[in-house]
C-alpha cells in the first residue's frame, strides 16, 4: 500500500502478522490493486492484482481461498476480525507475495469495499467518524440522502449548484408541495429559490427557514438547509423539511454530513449528467439513428451485451395518486443503476448503467471478459441487492455490432421477465438459458390477452376436482412426473399404488382421454405447464 491511501482504507483493514519463520517473497515489488471482488463459490473468477473479499469465510477455509487467490495472482485476501487463518494460510500468501488482510474492529464489509473502491479511483475520502456515513458508497447520493434522513429525522432532497435535485430521501408523504414539485421536475420552484439561497449560501452552518407563503396562497413547510462547499468552491445544498428548528445534536449531524456529502457530490459532477447519460443509452437499446454517436460519446464497443434489472413490480404502474410508491421505485432503480455500475467496474468489466423505462440497462464490454464472467459478477451483485427486495437480472445475447445491441436489449428483458414470472430460487440467467421458459411466458400472455384458459381434457379435470374435491389433476400431474411409474407416483401422493391405479383410471374416464397416445399426453402435459396447476 501507498502512504497517499484514503485514511478509511487504512483504519478499515489491519495486516495480519506472519507466522513465527514465514518470510515474504524476496525482491518483491509493490504489488498494485486494479479491482475488488467477492468469494463466491469455491473457485475464484477475478482478474489479476485484485483485492479478494473473504465474506462469510471461516478460519477453517482460508487456506483454500488463499491458495485460490495465489492461483488468480491477487493483491490481498481480506478475512473477518474474528477470523484466524493459520500459520499454512499466512506462509503460503508470503510465498506468493500475497497480503492478507483482516477487517479491523467495528468496521463492516460494507465500509471495507467502499475503501478499497475509493483506493481504487484515488480519491481520498472524508471521515466523519459517523459510522452511517462513513459507509455510504462513493457517489451514491440516495443512500447518502437516506442516511442523513435517518441522522435529523427528516425528509431530505440534495441538489446540485444550480438547484436541481440530484437524489432524495425516504418519507416523501411528510413534506410539501414545494418538495414534490422539486423532486417531479428535478429542480425547486423559482419563486421559493429566489426567496431562500441567498441566507443558504451566505451562511456556513445549517439555516433555518421558518414556514411561509407562495404568493398564490399555498402553504410552504419549515426547512433547515446547508451548502456544500469546498472553501469557496460549492457544490450543491442539502434541505431537510422540520417541524421547527433542530435541536443541537442533529444541527451538529447535518453539519458533518455537509462535509461528507462534498466528496459525493464531487464524484457525482465528475460523472456524465444523469439525463443525458439515459438519453444516449436509451438511442442504443432502441437502436435509433444516433445509436453509432451514442455508442462513441459513451464509450462502447463490441462485442458486448445487454443487461437488464428488475424487480418484483418493474412494469406495474402506480395506482393513480400513489406518487410516494412513484418516488420510492424512482429512488430505488437510480440506487440500483449506481451499485450496478460500481460493481461490474469494481469486477474489472467495462460498463454503463442508466435508468429507462422503467428498468436499469447496463451495457457490459465482452473485448476481454467472456459471458460466463459477466454472469458471474451479475450473480454476485444480485445476491448482495436482492436480498429484502427480489431482484432479477436478465443477459442478452452478444452484440457485434452496434445495431445489434436493440435486439440484445430485447433479449435482456425477455430473460429478467421470464425469472420474474417463472419464480424459484434462480434470480440471474442468460436468455439462451430460458428459451423454453422465455415461450411458456410468452404463450401465456397471449393466452390471458385473450381470456382463455384450459379446454378439453384438462378443462374437465380440473372442473372435476373443483366441483367434487377430488385430486385427479394432482394424480396426473404425479404420473407424468414419474413418466408412468405408478409406484414412484403413488408414494409422491401418499397413497397404495392400487389406489393411484384407480385414481388413473377416472382420470381418462372424467378426462375421456387416452393416457396411452403420446399426443394427448403431451397435450395434457403443456397445458398443466401453461396454467400453472400441479
Amino acid at each position: 500500500m501507498h502512504d497517499e491511501t484514503p485514511q478509511l482504507f487504512t483504519t478499515a483493514l489491519t495486516p495480519i502478522a506472519l507466522p513465527l519463520g514465514a518470510q515474504p517473497l524476496a525482491d518483491a515489488d509493490p504489488r498494485p490493486i486494479q479491482a475488488v471482488t467477492i468469494v463466491d463459490g469455491a473457485t475464484l473468477t477475478c482478474p489479476p492484482d485484485a483485492v479478494v473479499l473473504g465474506v462469510g469465510v471461516q478460519s477453517s477455509a482460508v487456506l483454500a481461498l488463499v491458495r485460490e487467490a495465489v492461483r488468480v495472482r491477487a493483491s490481498a485476501v481480506v478475512v473477518g476480525r474474528a477470523v484466524d487463518p493459520g500459520k499454512a494460510a499466512a506462509a503460503l500468501a508470503a510465498e506468493h507475495g500475497t497480503t492478507i488482510l483482516r477487517l479491523a474492529d467495528g468496521v463492516t464489509w460494507q465500509r471495507a469495499a467502499t475503501a478499497i473502491a475509493s483506493l481504487l479511483q484515488g480519491v481520498r475520502r472524508p471521515v466523519s467518524g459517523i459510522q452511517a456515513l462513513d459507509e455510504v458508497p462513493d457517489g451514491d447520493l440516495y443512500a447518502l440522502a437516506d442516511v442523513i434522513c435517518d441522522l435529523i429525522d427528516a425528509p431530505v432532497t440534495i441538489e446540485d449548484r444550480n438547484t436541481h435535485v440530484l437524489a432524495f430521501s425516504a418519507r416523501q408523504d411528510e413534506a410539501d408541495f414545494v418538495r414534490i414539485d422539486s423532486i417531479l421536475q428535478r429542480m425547486r420552484p423559482h419563486d421559493y429559490v429566489e426567496t431562500s439561497m441567498d441566507a443558504v449560501l451566505s451562511s456556513p452552518i445549517p439555516v433555518y427557514l421558518p414556514a411561509s407563503r407562495t404568493a398564490d396562497g399555498r402553504d410552504v413547510m419549515p426547512r433547515v438547509a446547508v451548502a456544500v462547499r469546498d472553501g469557496m468552491h460549492l457544490f450543491g445544498t442539502i434541505w431537510a423539511v422540520v417541524p421547527g428548528p433542530l435541536p443541537a445534536e442533529q444541527e451538529r449531524l447535518l453539519t458533518e454530513a455537509a462535509r461528507v456529502a462534498e466528496h459525493h457530490l464531487r464524484q457525482a459532477t465528475a460523472q456524465e449528467d444523469t439525463s443525458y447519460l439515459e438519453d444516449r443509452v436509451s438511442a442504443l437499446l432502441d437502436g435509433r439513428a444516433d445509436a453509432p454517436e451514442a455508442a462513441s460519446s459513451l464509450g462502447v464497443g463490441t462485442p458486448a451485451l445487454v443487461i437488464c434489472v428488475e424487480t418484483s413490480g418493474s412494469d406495474v404502474p402506480a395506482p393513480a395518486g400513489d406518487l410516494a410508491g412513484y418516488l420510492t421505485r424512482l429512488a430505488w432503480r437510480n440506487r440500483i443503476c449506481s451499485a450496478l455500475t460500481m460493481h461490474l467496474q469494481g469486477a474489472g468489466i467495462p460498463a454503463v448503467a442508466a435508468s429507462v423505462a422503467h428498468r436499469v440497462y447496463a451495457i457490459a464490454s465482452l473485448v476481454q471478459h467472456a459471458e460466463t464472467e459477466i454472469l458471474a459478477a451479475c450473480t454476485q451483485f444480485n445476491g448482495l441487492v436482492g436480498t429484502r427486495t427480489p431482484v432479477y437480472v436478465g443477459l442478452g445475447r452478444p452484440a457485434l455490432s452496434v445495431e445489434d445491441f436493440r435486439r440484445s436489449r430485447e433479449d435482456a428483458d425477455v430473460a429478467a421477465r421470464t425469472l420474474r414470472h417463472v419464480g424459484g430460487p434462480r434470480r440471474v440467467a442468460s436468455v439462451s438459458d430460458l428459451l423454453v421458459d422465455s415461450l411458456f411466458v410468452e404463450l401465456k400472455g397471449k393466452v390471458e390477452a385473450g381470456e382463455r384458459g384450459p379446454s378439453g381434457a384438462y378443462e374437465r379435470l380440473l372442473a372435476y376436482d373443483r366441483n367434487r374435491g377430488a385430486r385427479l389433476v394432482e394424480t396426473l400431474c404425479a404420473w407424468l412426473d414419474a413418466f408412468g411409474d405408478v409406484t414412484t407416483a403413488a408414494g409422491s401422493c401418499g397413497v397404495h399404488p392400487n389406489t393411484f391405479r384407480y385414481r388413473l383410471m377416472r382420470v381418462e374416464e372424467i378426462g375421456e382421454v387416452d393416457l396411452t397416445d403420446p399426443e394427448e399426453r403431451f397435450a395434457l402435459n403443456f397445458q398443466r405447464r401453461l396454467f400453472r396447476a400441479g
